[in-house]
């Protein structure tokens, strides 16, 4: 039996190194997640590049077969414009699966498909098997029906034209003298739209097996078909037609250039009109961004990692990169309490969208949106609206009780629900539990509770807590109970707070049923002056592998390895990790059926004693250093009375200490305007202003106010615009109005690859601002982003003294967002050299830098480039970067942010302007003004000068095209 099993297998088809690299990945991915028996072997042509090899050879129970290609006829190999897409010439040699012959059953799937369940029933099925192509319904194919996993239906169907298959899906037994009748019809075969799939059906007609249609569920058949439509009991999805998921962008929207080329079905329904087919494609694709970002450990993930370090892997589009998930809190109340300091759920909220989430807040007491955090108090959205995780914190008020409610009613549409549940809820509340995939207690009476009044006892079995938990992890059969086999790995996680004697007595009962692979994390720092002791004692104990103390990383390497995760004792700064790992496809924590606990600690409206402060304190953890200074000032003026100020301090040098989440970053210091040259050579110079225009009206708006600022501030240097074709005649006329000078600039040809590498597919567009190094009439150029909008007089910085020399390119810039240490994003920083922000560059025109850079430029669409031409500078010109203090580069959208107004203050002076806002988060072209702006209150002083600072240069602009 282990024999014949051993020569089953799925196998895909791989030609060369495009784009479906990324289908492959995701297939195999969610073969995995799905929990498939059987290893993928992917099929590849002779054209495969060793990097994209590399990539597809780090995934798990995949192997990688070379195949050479199938000749082709000559009626066939002229024939590629014939077929509904050219590359499907190539798809004939697919017939080279009847060659797999050590193989006795080969399930086919193709490259854009995705398995939404286990198929591994899909080899019951006779040779030769394959779903019916795109279709609609009628009495023979009915939504019951179509769901039925049996193998039983055969054609010829009633209507000859019902009995044509797809090829996405198929069930094959190889042999040679099958591939060799193939092949012999292959010979005569004349060109026809669909290729080997027109080839296959032409040869099984009449003796092929129908699979039911959810084991290939076409592309079409969601606008096709939608009333067969039952997602649930999809199993596989084929992307067929031009639209793939990976050509949606992180924003929702998809590449223009194959939206183009897609029939306006599909065109419609990837685009969305509001139907229910429109929300089930979008569910899918979804579903297939979900399945990508899926890594199986940490060593896969640092595997994956050194891959992705390799040239021609810069086009994969990791959904870090494009992909923001969508989080809801529900909770009682979102502001602060009385006297300033932050609840839980504030805390949670902002630290997510620092992160970049989409965060929405559902609250009973709603105050209105804070700065990028929607606000809401209506409930319908939980019915309404798609979130990748709904946070419901606590019940007893309407808002969350009505949540609830929905909850169990099954109305909530999320695939994912963290239903967390404080000690002073009623049972009644517990009902609903079924439908949250993770759950939550606080108390041991909850706990009680929860087993009482859970529909789901075999799944709530998994949630352990306080004494119980203890005995229930300790329990003889825990690890049957828990389908946790002899060789899987035990996550425990337990809060090093109250009391201490309870972790200790966890540590021992854990270690009795702990194997060598276990980890038992204690995951805080101690606010107790005996903890210390505590843990020594803890990692004193045999067999247990005890993590406390450690870097985020190691917690999460740890995390992602388990098999099942249990969380004992309070711990709010372990809330956003495992939400992390939910939201990053870790198989047990977003699905149901694999179980998990996660425990937020108990929240009231007082903390009595140095255990709860602990508690207090350690949930800042996860929040960034601004928000521990304010935890700090709240803790000291409400604890001092309470508890020992020394134990306060203590706890607060634990707290600033390396860490699970690192230690803080550290306090630049702030830069010296750089020396410039005497003032007869700068005389003597030619210098200007630069600026870079591609066609967005918007940017055009930026030109304009940025012209009219410099103008302001008395800038007396001229100012010229590199503008490509695509700015159209109506603004050129405006812009030589206003007083620019153009300079028309030709494309730099990057080439499709480099778009996947772009964090936005718009940043490709900005390697054309290297073409300024070519304008060699000019000595000194001082290049301007167009959102960027002047404050004082900029023409000293072309007076900068700068390198000698041509290469490595000598600029003068600023380093981005204040700090390299603290950049979010992608571009590499390199160690002890600052990673600067191209917004804002001195530079000098020289071809010899020029074809310097050139040469990085040529490499593009091998390389990972997410910033563009920033990181081609950056890794290429930083060595001799002249550095520029912040006050020339300012973010404003980090203004709002104590520790980098921190560094503004220290380079500008209090409260002083910057001499550049540099405008590279929301646009203020697509901000409202202050004065008109409903949300103008979320606005702190200085990112509301910035932004009435944009507007009093570009207004006039902004009425002016708003009238046309």
């Amino acid at each position: 039996m282990r024999s014949s099993i051993s020569r089953l297998a799925y196998c895909t088809f791989l030609d060369g190194d495009n784009e479906y690299v990324l289908g492959v990945l995701a297939l195999a991915r969610s073969l995995r997640v799905c929990a498939c028996t059987f290893k993928l072997i992917v099929c590849t042509t002779p054209n495969i590049t060793e990097a994209a090899a590399a990539l597809i050879a780090a995934e798990p129970n995949v192997e990688l077969r070379a195949v050479e290609w199938l000749e082709l006829p000559p009626q066939l190999i002229a024939a590629a414009d014939v077929m509904a897409n050219p590359q499907f010439v190539r798809n004939f040699t697919k017939l080279r699966l009847w060659q797999l012959t050590d193989l006795t059953k080969v399930c086919y799937v193709d490259a854009d498909t995705l398995v939404l369940q286990n198929i591994d029933d899909i080899f019951l099925a006779p040779a030769f098997s394959a779903a019916l192509d795109n279709m609609s319904a009628d009495e023979r194919f009915t939504p019951e029906r179509f769901q039925v996993p049996s193998f039983s239906l055969r054609t010829p169907l009633d209507e000859p034209a019902r009995s044509y298959f797809n090829a996405g899906v198929m069930v094959l037994e190889p042999s040679a003298s099958e591939f060799d009748a193939l092949v012999a019809k292959l010979a005569t075969w004349q060109p026809t739209r669909f290729a080997e799939q027109d080839l296959l059906n032409a040869y099984y007609v009449g003796r092929w097996n129908a699979l039911p249609l959810s084991y290939n569920w076409g592309k079409p058949s969601f606008w096709l078909c939608p009333e067969l439509c039952v997602f649930a009991a999809l199993k596989v999805v084929h992307f067929s037609g031009r639209l793939k998921p990976w050509m949606r962008h992180y924003d929702g929207s998809w590449r223009v250039d194959q939206v183009a080329l897609a029939s306006p079905q599909e065109r419609a329904a990837a685009c969305g009109n509001g139907g229910p087919s429109d929300a089930n494609l979008t569910r899918a694709v979804d579903c297939w961004w979900r399945a990508f970002q899926t890594v199986a450990s940490a060593e896969h993930a640092r595997s994956l990692c050194v891959a992705r370090a390799k040239p021609a892997l810069s086009r994969i589009p990791f959904v870090a990169e494009t992909v923001a998930p969508k989080v809801l809190y529900v909770v009682h109340r979102f502001h602060p309490y009385p006297g300033g300091s932050e609840n839980y759920v504030h805390w949670l909220a902002t630290e997510s969208a620092d992160r970049g989430w989409h965060v929405t807040v559902l609250a009973g007491t709603n105050k209105g949106d804070q700065g990028a955090i929607r606000v809401t108090a209506d409930v319908g959205i939980l019915a309404s609206e798609r979130f990748d995780a709904v946070i419901v914190h606590g019940s007893g008020c309407s808002t969350q009780d009505e949540c609830l409610a929905l909850l169990a009613a099954g109305r909530v549409i999320s695939p994912v629900a963290l239903l967390v549940i404080q000690p002073s809820d009623a049972p009644a509340a517990l009902a609903g539990l079924k439908h949250a995939s993770l759950i939550g207690c606080s108390t041991r009476g909850d706990w009680a509770h929860a087993r009482a009044h859970a529909v789901d006892e075999a799944r709530l079995a998994q949630v352990t807590h306080g004494v119980d938990g203890v005995g229930s992890v300790g329990a003889p059969g825990f690890r049957k109970r828990h389908g946790i086999s002899r060789t899987g790995r035990l996550f425990v996680s337990a809060g090093g707070f109250a009391p201490h004697k309870r972790m200790l007595e966890l540590t021992r009962v854990f270690a009795t049923v702990a194997k060598p692979q276990d980890t038992l994390v204690l995951f805080g720092y101690i606010a107790h002056p005996d903890g210390d002791a505590y843990v020594e004692q803890c990692r004193a104990v045999a067999g247990v592998t005890v993590l406390f103390d450690r870097p985020r990383q190691e917690v999460l390497d740890a995390l992602l390895e388990a098999d099942l995760y249990v969380m004992h004792s309070a711990h709010e700064g372990f809330g956003l990790v495992l939400l992390e790992a939910m939201l990053n496809g870790c198989a047990w924590a977003s699905h149901a059926a694999a179980g998990a606990a996660l425990d937020l600690c108990r929240f009231g409206e007082l903390y009595a004693n140095d255990a709860q402060l602990g508690a207090l304190i350690d949930g800042a953890l996860p929040l960034q250093p601004m928000r521990r200074a304010t935890l700090r000032q709240a803790v000291l003026a409400r604890y001092t009375v309470r508890t020992s100020v020394d134990d306060v301090h203590r706890a607060f040098s634990r707290l600033n200490r390396d860490g699970p989440f690192g230690p803080p970053p550290p306090r630049a210091q702030p830069v010296d305007d750089p020396p410039l040259v005497p003032a007869a050579e700068a005389a003597r110079r030619r210098a200007c202003y630069a600026t870079f225009l591609h066609g967005d009206a918007g940017y055009f708006l930026g030109v304009l106010a940025l012209k009219k600022s410099l103008d302001a501030a008395g800038c007396e240097l001229p100012f010229f615009v590199a503008l490509t074709s695509s700015v159209p005649s109506a603004h050129r006329a405006l812009l030589r109005a206003a007083g620019c000078e153009l300079r028309p600039v030709p494309m730099l040809s990057i080439g499709r690859a480099a778009t996947y590498g772009a964090l936005r597919k718009e940043f490709v567009a900005c390697f054309t601002k290297l073409e300024i190094w070519r304008w060699l009439d000019f000595d000194v150029v001082v290049f301007l982003d167009c959102d960027m909008v002047a404050t004082r007089s900029l023409d000293h910085l072309a007076a900068l003294r700068l390198p000698v020399g041509d290469e490595p390119v000598p600029i003068a810039a600023a380093r981005d967002l204040g700090d390299a240490s603290r950049r979010t994003g992608f571009s590499r920083v390199v160690p002890g050299r600052p990673y600067f922000n191209a917004g804002c560059m001195v530079l000098r025109p020289s071809l010899a830098s020029y074809e310097s850079l050139m040469r990085v430029v040529d490499k593009v669409p091998t390389l990972s480039l997410p910033y563009a031409e920033q990181d081609v500078l950056n890794d290429f010109a930083a060595v001799h970067l002249v550095e520029l203090p912040i006050s020339y580069n300012c973010h404003t959208d980090k203004l709002d942010e104590p520790t980098y107004e921190a560094e503004v203050d220290a380079a500008c002076g209090i409260g002083a302007q910057p001499a550049i806002y540099h405008f590279c988060g929301p646009k203020p072209w697509r901000t409202l003004p202050l004065h008109a702006n409903p949300r103008g209150a979320a606005f702190k002083a200085r990112s509301a000068h910035a932004l009435e600072t944009w507007w009093v240069h570009g207004k006039d602009e902004v009425l002016a095209i708003a009238g046309e």
